[in-house]
């Protein structure tokens, strides 16, 4: 595996006879597969929590027997979880006519402030590593 920042390696182009720097399909192809594989478990957790954090704020309902009828039961319970959801839930701890109502989006904030600074420190990376050099530096 080459190391972050390293030059790639050159090849004489045939109008003019100079070299220049050559990066090969196949290993360009490879990078962007291994950026592909890192950056995935990122945004399946940022997905994860965010269908969490609705649910903890109430967001989320069961569906109703018209949504049934209608077919629309079909996603809308995919992404309901009742264990979550009943914590958002009139008189529960974090009901949203309580002071603690907040407590849910605060700890979104929080988490994903979290996740977008992991996720951004990681893109950098990646992207310098993806990335040959062009040119003269």
């Amino acid at each position: 595996m080459l190391k972050l920042g390293r030059a790639a390696p050159g090849r004489v182009t045939p109008p003019r006879q100079r070299l220049e720097l050559h990066f090969p399909p196949a290993l360009r192809a490879g990078r962007l597969a291994a950026s592909c594989a890192a950056t995935a478990p990122l945004l399946a957790l940022a997905f994860a929590a965010g269908i969490a954090f609705l649910n903890l704020q109430g967001n989320v309902h069961p569906p109703t027997q018209e949504e049934g009828k209608r077919g629309f039961a079909w996603y809308s319970s995919w992404f309901y979880l009742p264990r979550l959801a009943g914590l958002s839930a009139p008189g529960a701890r974090f009901d949203a006519s309580g002071p603690a109502g907040c407590v849910p989006y605060a700890l979104q904030i929080l988490v994903m402030k979290a996740l977008n600074g992991a996720y951004s420190a990681l893109a950098v990376r990646l992207t310098t590593w993806e990335n040959h050099r062009t040119g003269r530096g």
